[in-house]
């Protein structure tokens, strides 16, 4: 899934973010930013991992 951030679209790059459930009990969440010059990503684990990196959850 693309996330949307005008900061980096702006730079002429795009974030993204895409769940990964490897067994019953093991959640990943991936993200990542690409720009042109750069490239970042972050892997978060655990039971609510997909909570972790959204910024409406406090």
């Amino acid at each position: 899934m693309v996330l949307p951030d005008p900061a980096i679209e702006a730079a002429g790059g795009f974030a993204h973010s895409m769940p990964i459930d490897m067994a019953r009990h093991r959640l990943f969440t991936a993200a990542g930013v690409e720009l042109p010059q750069a490239s970042v990503s972050i892997t978060v684990g655990g039971r609510d991992a997909a909570m972790v990196l959204d910024p409406a959850v406090p």
